[in-house]
């Protein structure tokens, strides 16, 4: 693999260089009025000086390459590490005082290496945030350097093909609102209440009342352990979010990213608590499944997924899910439509005010 040297991507004069070219002008125009020799050497100097600076500058940055390595995935507004390698490949030189900056912006120092040995490499980690889901390519680093005075500082521009898959929020939510909600009585599900006979016990989770943990189970395993106990009701569930791109609707991008984040805080939830979870769409699915694996597949769907135009008709999308053996519910970024009837019979669209974060 060919090593990434970066781009020129610019010089800048520091204060203090600027302030020695000052000096060397006035120094000129002095020995160039008097004729005196002692203004010419301080003149010679000054400017060798200056000179040197800029040379030993660009040799500095001569030969040194960058690769990072970031998480396949990431949640949104969540801090996440990115990791740089800076690798200096000239035989003899180190490179000294190397800043990563962020492109574009002045004074955005993210690491310094103070030095990188002649055909040795420095590791550091960088702390990034990424504010949107969806598949993003990292932004282009910057490495800068002053060295040695400090009079000027030069940039290379390294830019690559590391992309990073975006997860909306995933916040902890008292899932009892969607538990009680009417749904086919075929399996046993877990409920909040108690329920007609014992279930199973699984780990506490945020959210999960204090009368339900099993208190001498969790002392003698060391963990919080928690009784479901089951009703005569359905585990399966199934997520139909409504996609369409409201026109009429004011902020709907913010509430569109409210509804995403809502439904896959709900979906990891349920996982959580050993449900049976689909999640679907007008712009894509995935059929239902359990634990980790169906997790990522959510996360990854919720991920990419796109509003869809507004002349779709979700209430028939949403009636062609109805016959299933399983809970549906339906969420909209619309407030307009919360607790309003949906599809056929009694079903209703989840109000979202209803949801108490745990």
């Amino acid at each position: 693999m060919n090593a990434n040297l970066g781009k020129r991507a610019g010089n800048r004069l520091n204060i203090s260089g600027a302030v020695f070219a000052l000096i060397a002008t006035l120094l000129l125009v002095a020995a160039w009025n008097t004729g005196n020799n002692l203004f010419y050497l301080l003149f010679g100097g000054v400017i060798s000086f200056i000179l040197i600076s800029f040379f030993l500058m660009i040799w500095n940055l001569r030969n040194v390459s960058m690769t990072r390595e970031a998480p396949n995935a990431v949640y949104r507004g969540e801090p996440f590490l990115t990791g740089i390698r800076i690798e200096n490949h000239k035989r003899l030189m180190p490179a000294i005082g190397l800043g990563i900056a962020q492109h574009g912006k002045q004074n955005s120092l993210l690491g310094f290496v103070p030095k990188t040995p002649a055909k040795g490499a420095a590791l550091l980690n960088i702390p990034m945030t990424l504010a949107k889901r969806g598949l993003h390519r990292l932004p282009p680093f910057d490495i800068e350097t002053g060295f040695p005075f400090g009079l000027m500082e030069r940039r290379r521009r390294y830019n690559d093909t590391t992309d990073v898959l975006v997860y909306p929020r995933v916040r902890a939510l008292r899932t009892s609102t969607v538990e009680q909600l009417p749904g086919p009585a075929s399996v046993a599900r877990a409920a909040v209440a108690d329920g007609d006979e014992f279930f199973s016990l699984r780990e506490y989770l945020p959210g999960d009342e204090l009368r339900r943990i099993a208190w001498r189970i969790s002392a003698r395993m060391g963990v919080w352990m928690v009784r479901e106990m089951s009703r005569q009701h359905s585990r399966f569930v199934i997520f139909a979010l409504d996609t369409r791109h409201l026109t009429d609707l004011p902020d709907f991008d913010n509430l569109f990213e409210e509804a995403v984040e809502l439904t896959a805080s709900l979906a990891v939830s349920l996982l959580k608590r050993h449900y049976h979870v689909t999640v679907t769409s007008p712009a894509g699915a995935v059929e239902g499944g359990y634990g980790p694996h169906q997790e990522r597949k959510i996360l990854e769907l919720l991920a990419r997924v796109d509003p869809t135009p507004e002349s779709e008709d979700f209430s028939s999308f949403v009636r062609a899910l109805e016959p299933q053996e399983a809970r549906l519910i339906c969420i909209s970024p619309d407030p307009r439509q919360w607790g309003r009837q949906t599809g056929s019979g009694a079903l209703k669209m989840l109000n979202l005010d209803e949801i108490v974060h745990a």
